[in-house]
């Protein structure tokens, strides 16, 4: 799985490397169907019900897996990850920013992390990347 923390309300970076993940799944699935999955994590359970991740994730790409939690287990998998993020001040409208660790993962089907890619890493090193990971894994399979 490839996990990526956003905020459905972020206005540039996120919908940025959203789409980069989809690009480089894309090219990884026509190679290997099934194999990856994209999953988004909001850092904003907030205001990010399920409805609304599930709506902002099909603009991209219905293969996306949206999750939420408790702001308690947002903290707590943002922690595990050592995703920073912090709610910025609210306008008059009530509206916020929420600043974040720009990073997507690679966790392997036990669930281990792999390998992490920063908004500088282009779709194809991710891509190269991704696949030294998975024939480092079926090699390990075979053992």
């Amino acid at each position: 799985a490839e996990y990526m923390g956003g905020f459905t309300h972020c206005p540039d970076v996120c919908p940025d490397e959203l789409n980069k993940i989809v690009r480089v799944h894309n090219v990884l699935e026509k190679e290997r169907p099934g194999l990856l999955q994209p999953v988004f994590i909001t850092i904003d359970p907030q205001r990010d019900s399920i409805s609304l991740i599930k709506s902002y994730l099909n603009d991209f790409s219905p293969n996306f897996v949206g999750l939420t939690g408790t702001p308690q287990q947002i903290e707590s998998v943002c922690k595990y990850y050592r995703v920073y993020f912090s709610a910025g001040p609210r306008d008059v409208d009530g509206d916020y920013l929420v600043d974040h660790t720009i990073i997507s993962y690679l966790v392997d089907p036990d669930g281990d992390f792999k390998e992490f890619y920063t908004k500088s890493s282009n779709d194809d090193e991710m891509i190269r990347r991704i696949k030294e990971q998975i024939q480092k894994f079926d090699q390990k399979k075979k053992l």
